[in-house]
């Protein structure tokens, strides 16, 4: 058996004995020896935007399951990817506009510390890697966009 197929039936298997429903996360620790599950969630995790779909959203379908409403086909999502926008050097957040596909934005006039986090981009595409090379074409665009005092 395949040992992504084993942990998934295994973890099938403890969050159902734990009465676990909806979207739930399941953090490990790895030693490069062994996995160590270190917790579940019983809620959905921090990459729930990364998979959610506006036309089917993931919050809605785990409210319904957490209320024991009836569970429907998943819709077919693009792929998609996400990233942090860091800074090499100190800036203040700008006035203007920022594009729908950065999350997570600071408050005009924010001071950012370099090495800060700045803000989240998203990106999807036909597969990963394009999803990927969208996301980092943003994050270069965001980076422009902040050294330029958001014009």
């Amino acid at each position: 058996m395949n040992p992504d197929d084993e942990l998934l039936r295994k973890l099938a298997a403890l969050t159902e004995t734990l009465g676990v429903r909806g979207l739930a996360s399941a953090d490990f620790l790895d030693d490069a020896d062994r996995l160590w599950l270190l917790e579940i969630n019983p809620r959905p995790g921090a990459t729930l935007d990364l998979f959610d779909d506006d036309a089917d959203p993931l919050l809605k379908r785990h409210i319904d399951a957490v209320v024991g409403l009836p569970a429907h086909s998943p819709k077919r999502r693009a792929p998609g990817a996400m990233e942090i926008v860091y800074l090499d050097e100190p800036c203040a957040a700008p006035r203007g506009e920022w594009p729908d596909w950065a999350a997570d934005r600071p408050a005009e006039g924010t001071s950012i510390a370099a090495g800060a986090p700045v803000c989240t981009v998203s990106a999807r595409a036909e597969t990963v890697a394009k999803a990927k090379a969208h996301a980092h074409e943003r994050v270069r665009r965001i980076r422009a966009w902040l050294q330029e005092g958001g014009r």
